[in-house]
Protein backbone atom coordinates (compact mmCIF):
# COMPACT_ATOMS: atom_id res chain seq x y z
CA UNK A 1 0.00 0.00 0.00
CA UNK A 2 1.23 3.06 -0.88
CA UNK A 3 0.00 4.91 2.03
CA UNK A 4 1.52 6.53 5.70
CA UNK A 5 0.01 5.56 8.48
CA UNK A 6 0.06 7.91 12.02
CA UNK A 7 -0.10 6.13 15.34
CA UNK A 8 -0.91 7.70 18.77
CA UNK A 9 1.42 5.15 20.61
CA UNK A 10 0.51 6.16 23.93
CA UNK A 11 -3.03 4.97 23.49
CA UNK A 12 -2.11 2.07 21.15
CA UNK A 13 -0.06 0.56 24.36
CA UNK A 14 -3.10 1.25 26.92
CA UNK A 15 -5.85 0.08 24.30
CA UNK A 16 -3.62 -3.62 24.43
CA UNK A 17 -2.62 -3.31 27.83
CA UNK A 18 -6.43 -3.64 29.30
CA UNK A 19 -7.34 -5.96 25.88
CA UNK A 20 -4.73 -8.07 27.22
CA UNK A 21 -4.78 -7.65 30.64
CA UNK A 22 -4.77 -11.66 31.27
CA UNK A 23 -0.89 -11.07 29.92
CA UNK A 24 1.66 -11.05 32.22
CA UNK A 25 5.42 -12.23 33.81
CA UNK A 26 7.47 -11.89 36.88
CA UNK A 27 10.44 -9.57 37.04
CA UNK A 28 12.74 -9.44 40.25
CA UNK A 29 9.74 -10.97 42.04
CA UNK A 30 7.40 -8.88 40.64
CA UNK A 31 4.20 -9.53 38.44
CA UNK A 32 3.80 -6.88 35.73
CA UNK A 33 1.43 -6.59 33.07
CA UNK A 34 2.81 -7.31 29.37
CA UNK A 35 -0.32 -7.37 26.81
CA UNK A 36 1.04 -3.55 26.26
CA UNK A 37 4.30 -5.04 24.56
CA UNK A 38 2.62 -7.61 23.00
CA UNK A 39 -0.69 -6.05 21.29
CA UNK A 40 1.76 -3.12 20.22
CA UNK A 41 4.09 -5.27 18.85
CA UNK A 42 1.80 -7.05 16.42
CA UNK A 43 -0.47 -4.18 15.91
CA UNK A 44 2.21 -1.56 14.45
CA UNK A 45 3.40 -5.14 12.91
CA UNK A 46 0.44 -5.57 11.10
CA UNK A 47 0.56 -1.30 10.17
CA UNK A 48 4.18 -2.09 8.65
CA UNK A 49 2.76 -4.47 6.50
CA UNK A 50 0.05 -2.59 4.69
CA UNK A 51 1.30 0.98 5.07
CA UNK A 52 4.80 1.95 2.75
CA UNK A 53 5.51 4.14 6.20
CA UNK A 54 4.43 3.98 9.59
CA UNK A 55 5.50 7.01 12.24
CA UNK A 56 4.38 6.29 15.47
CA UNK A 57 4.02 10.00 17.42
CA UNK A 58 5.52 9.36 21.73
CA UNK A 59 4.16 11.88 24.01
CA UNK A 60 6.97 14.01 25.95
CA UNK A 61 7.20 14.63 29.43
CA UNK A 62 6.49 17.00 31.13
CA UNK A 63 4.79 19.10 28.22
CA UNK A 64 4.55 22.83 27.75
CA UNK A 65 0.38 22.35 28.86
CA UNK A 66 1.68 21.03 32.58
CA UNK A 67 3.77 24.17 32.77
CA UNK A 68 0.82 26.01 32.40
CA UNK A 69 -1.43 23.98 34.34
CA UNK A 70 -0.19 21.64 36.90
CA UNK A 71 -2.70 19.33 37.37
CA UNK A 72 -3.31 19.17 33.30
CA UNK A 73 -3.90 15.25 32.73
CA UNK A 74 -3.55 14.45 36.69
CA UNK A 75 -6.13 12.01 36.64
CA UNK A 76 -5.46 9.73 33.95
CA UNK A 77 -3.93 7.21 35.71
CA UNK A 78 -7.54 6.64 37.49
CA UNK A 79 -9.41 5.89 34.65
CA UNK A 80 -9.18 2.31 34.17
CA UNK A 81 -8.77 0.35 37.36
CA UNK A 82 -6.93 -2.94 37.62
CA UNK A 83 -4.81 -5.14 39.00
CA UNK A 84 -1.79 -3.66 37.58
CA UNK A 85 -2.92 -0.23 38.68
CA UNK A 86 0.38 0.85 40.47
CA UNK A 87 2.59 -0.37 37.30
CA UNK A 88 3.26 2.68 34.92
CA UNK A 89 2.95 0.58 30.94
CA UNK A 90 5.72 3.77 29.93
CA UNK A 91 8.73 2.45 31.55
CA UNK A 92 8.66 0.04 29.29
CA UNK A 93 8.46 2.90 26.56
CA UNK A 94 11.99 2.00 24.96
CA UNK A 95 11.46 -1.52 24.69
CA UNK A 96 8.66 -0.98 23.05
CA UNK A 97 10.07 1.67 20.60
CA UNK A 98 13.21 -1.19 19.62
CA UNK A 99 10.88 -3.72 18.93
CA UNK A 100 8.26 -2.25 16.84
CA UNK A 101 11.08 0.03 14.74
CA UNK A 102 12.96 -2.89 14.06
CA UNK A 103 10.66 -2.90 11.01
CA UNK A 104 12.68 -1.03 7.95
CA UNK A 105 9.63 1.14 7.14
CA UNK A 106 8.16 2.12 10.75
CA UNK A 107 9.98 5.13 12.74
CA UNK A 108 8.91 7.05 16.08
CA UNK A 109 8.95 10.96 16.64
CA UNK A 110 9.54 12.39 19.94
CA UNK A 111 9.95 16.15 21.05
CA UNK A 112 11.15 17.53 23.92
CA UNK A 113 7.78 19.21 25.41
CA UNK A 114 5.15 17.99 23.61
CA UNK A 115 2.28 15.67 23.42
CA UNK A 116 1.59 13.15 20.69
CA UNK A 117 -1.45 15.05 19.78
CA UNK A 118 1.20 18.27 18.59
CA UNK A 119 3.11 15.80 16.66
CA UNK A 120 0.01 13.91 14.89
CA UNK A 121 -1.45 18.02 14.28
CA UNK A 122 1.71 18.77 13.09
CA UNK A 123 1.90 16.33 10.55
CA UNK A 124 -1.84 16.34 9.41
CA UNK A 125 -0.31 19.93 7.94
CA UNK A 126 1.60 17.52 5.79
CA UNK A 127 -1.42 15.20 4.94
CA UNK A 128 -3.66 14.29 2.34
CA UNK A 129 -5.97 11.58 1.55
CA UNK A 130 -2.78 9.29 1.60
CA UNK A 131 -2.55 9.24 5.13
CA UNK A 132 -4.29 7.57 7.90
CA UNK A 133 -3.88 9.01 11.38
CA UNK A 134 -4.90 5.99 14.41
CA UNK A 135 -5.56 8.16 17.56
CA UNK A 136 -8.70 8.41 20.16
CA UNK A 137 -7.71 11.62 21.45
CA UNK A 138 -10.73 14.45 20.26
CA UNK A 139 -8.26 17.19 20.22
CA UNK A 140 -6.48 16.22 17.49
CA UNK A 141 -9.91 16.73 15.96
CA UNK A 142 -9.51 20.76 15.88
CA UNK A 143 -6.87 20.17 13.39
CA UNK A 144 -7.90 21.40 9.80
CA UNK A 145 -6.97 19.22 7.18
CA UNK A 146 -7.27 16.20 4.48
CA UNK A 147 -6.66 13.35 6.38
CA UNK A 148 -8.15 9.56 7.17
CA UNK A 149 -9.29 8.89 10.85
CA UNK A 150 -8.84 5.50 11.63
CA UNK A 151 -9.98 2.85 14.77
CA UNK A 152 -9.14 -0.34 15.60
CA UNK A 153 -12.17 -2.19 17.41
CA UNK A 154 -12.09 -4.84 19.96
CA UNK A 155 -9.35 -6.95 20.64
CA UNK A 156 -8.15 -7.19 16.93
CA UNK A 157 -4.42 -6.80 16.01
CA UNK A 158 -5.45 -5.33 12.91
CA UNK A 159 -5.03 -1.72 11.39
CA UNK A 160 -8.55 -1.20 11.57
CA UNK A 161 -11.04 0.70 9.64
CA UNK A 162 -11.42 4.33 8.01
CA UNK A 163 -14.17 6.73 9.70
CA UNK A 164 -15.61 9.74 8.73
CA UNK A 165 -14.43 12.72 10.47
CA UNK A 166 -17.44 14.24 9.18
CA UNK A 167 -19.99 11.68 10.43
CA UNK A 168 -17.76 11.21 13.28
CA UNK A 169 -18.11 14.83 14.83
CA UNK A 170 -21.60 14.67 13.70
CA UNK A 171 -22.25 12.17 16.03
CA UNK A 172 -20.59 13.27 18.83
CA UNK A 173 -21.05 17.04 18.85
CA UNK A 174 -24.10 17.41 16.42
CA UNK A 175 -21.96 19.55 14.79
CA UNK A 176 -22.02 19.54 10.86
CA UNK A 177 -18.27 20.33 10.27
CA UNK A 178 -15.13 17.82 9.52
CA UNK A 179 -13.33 19.57 12.50
CA UNK A 180 -13.85 20.13 15.96
CA UNK A 181 -13.59 24.18 16.38
CA UNK A 182 -11.48 25.47 19.22
CA UNK A 183 -14.33 27.39 21.13
CA UNK A 184 -16.16 24.08 22.05
CA UNK A 185 -13.46 23.14 24.68
CA UNK A 186 -12.32 26.85 25.32
CA UNK A 187 -16.26 26.50 27.03
CA UNK A 188 -16.66 22.96 27.82
CA UNK A 189 -13.17 22.26 29.24
CA UNK A 190 -11.92 18.50 29.29
CA UNK A 191 -12.83 16.77 32.52
CA UNK A 192 -10.69 13.64 30.79
CA UNK A 193 -7.66 16.20 30.59
CA UNK A 194 -8.71 17.99 33.91
CA UNK A 195 -9.54 21.15 31.72
CA UNK A 196 -12.25 23.41 34.01
CA UNK A 197 -15.36 24.09 32.26
CA UNK A 198 -14.80 27.54 30.81
CA UNK A 199 -18.56 29.03 31.20
CA UNK A 200 -20.81 27.33 33.56
CA UNK A 201 -24.41 26.44 31.96
CA UNK A 202 -23.18 27.83 28.63
CA UNK A 203 -25.92 26.58 26.48
CA UNK A 204 -24.77 23.58 24.19
CA UNK A 205 -27.25 25.10 21.81
CA UNK A 206 -25.90 28.56 21.13
CA UNK A 207 -22.15 27.06 20.81
CA UNK A 208 -23.60 24.75 18.25
CA UNK A 209 -24.65 28.20 16.14
CA UNK A 210 -21.06 30.13 17.32
CA UNK A 211 -19.00 27.32 15.87
CA UNK A 212 -20.18 27.76 12.66
CA UNK A 213 -19.12 30.99 12.50
CA UNK A 214 -16.31 31.58 9.47
CA UNK A 215 -13.85 32.49 12.00
CA UNK A 216 -12.68 29.19 13.11
CA UNK A 217 -12.00 27.81 9.49
CA UNK A 218 -8.43 28.44 10.56
CA UNK A 219 -6.20 26.22 12.42
CA UNK A 220 -4.54 29.59 13.21
CA UNK A 221 -7.80 31.05 15.16
CA UNK A 222 -6.52 33.56 18.00
CA UNK A 223 -8.12 34.04 21.47
CA UNK A 224 -8.98 37.62 20.65
CA UNK A 225 -11.09 35.85 17.35
CA UNK A 226 -12.46 33.72 20.14
CA UNK A 227 -13.85 36.43 22.23
CA UNK A 228 -14.99 38.50 19.38
CA UNK A 229 -17.08 36.17 18.24
CA UNK A 230 -18.36 35.22 22.06
CA UNK A 231 -19.33 39.05 22.13
CA UNK A 232 -21.06 39.35 19.05
CA UNK A 233 -23.81 37.23 19.67
CA UNK A 234 -26.94 38.80 20.44
CA UNK A 235 -29.31 36.22 22.14
CA UNK A 236 -28.22 35.02 24.89
CA UNK A 237 -30.11 34.15 28.33
CA UNK A 238 -29.55 37.89 30.99
CA UNK A 239 -27.57 35.70 33.26
CA UNK A 240 -24.98 34.34 30.22
CA UNK A 241 -24.83 37.72 28.61
CA UNK A 242 -23.98 38.67 31.97
CA UNK A 243 -21.30 36.30 32.10
CA UNK A 244 -20.64 37.65 28.96
CA UNK A 245 -20.24 41.31 29.91
CA UNK A 246 -17.38 40.28 32.15
CA UNK A 247 -14.92 39.53 28.69
CA UNK A 248 -14.66 42.76 28.44
CA UNK A 249 -12.17 43.46 31.23
CA UNK A 250 -9.37 41.64 29.86
CA UNK A 251 -8.38 41.29 34.03
CA UNK A 252 -11.50 39.47 34.65
CA UNK A 253 -11.70 36.32 36.25
CA UNK A 254 -14.03 34.92 33.41
CA UNK A 255 -11.28 36.17 30.46
CA UNK A 256 -8.05 34.63 32.43
CA UNK A 257 -10.02 31.32 32.91
CA UNK A 258 -11.24 31.06 28.95
CA UNK A 259 -7.66 32.22 27.87
CA UNK A 260 -6.15 29.19 29.96
CA UNK A 261 -8.33 26.70 28.69
CA UNK A 262 -7.50 28.03 24.71
CA UNK A 263 -3.51 27.62 25.55
CA UNK A 264 -4.21 24.20 26.78
CA UNK A 265 -6.78 22.73 23.95
CA UNK A 266 -5.14 24.88 21.33
CA UNK A 267 -3.19 22.70 18.96
CA UNK A 268 0.91 23.32 19.17
CA UNK A 269 2.36 22.68 16.25
CA UNK A 270 6.29 21.59 15.67
CA UNK A 271 8.74 23.61 13.46
CA UNK A 272 10.52 20.67 12.65
CA UNK A 273 10.20 17.04 13.66
CA UNK A 274 12.57 14.16 13.10
CA UNK A 275 12.14 10.45 12.55
CA UNK A 276 13.90 8.39 14.59
CA UNK A 277 14.90 4.32 15.35
CA UNK A 278 15.76 3.07 18.83
CA UNK A 279 18.28 0.55 18.67
CA UNK A 280 18.61 -2.60 20.84
CA UNK A 281 18.18 -6.41 21.24
CA UNK A 282 15.05 -7.45 20.36
CA UNK A 283 15.19 -11.30 21.18
CA UNK A 284 16.44 -10.07 24.63
CA UNK A 285 13.33 -7.80 25.35
CA UNK A 286 11.21 -11.04 24.08
CA UNK A 287 12.62 -12.84 26.67
CA UNK A 288 12.97 -10.13 29.54
CA UNK A 289 9.14 -9.83 29.29
CA UNK A 290 8.22 -13.89 28.48
CA UNK A 291 7.16 -13.13 25.00
CA UNK A 292 7.40 -16.21 22.72
CA UNK A 293 4.66 -16.23 20.17
CA UNK A 294 5.84 -13.08 18.38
Amino acid sequence: MNKIAVVDLSWVMHRYRHAYEQFSCIINGERIPTGHIYGTYHFVKDLSENYKKVILAVDSSPTLRKEILPTYKSNRHKESPDKFQSYNIHNDLNDILIVCTSFDNVFYVKEECFEADDIIGTLIKKADEDWDFYFCDNDILQNIGVYNLCVSAGKELKVGEIVSRKEYILKKYELDLDYLPILWKVIKGDSGDCIPIGIERFPTKILKELCKDKVFDSNDVSFEDCIKVLKSYNNYTPKIKESINKLGDKKSELYEKLRLNYLLVKPMYIEKIKRRKMEGDIKSIFRKFNIKNI
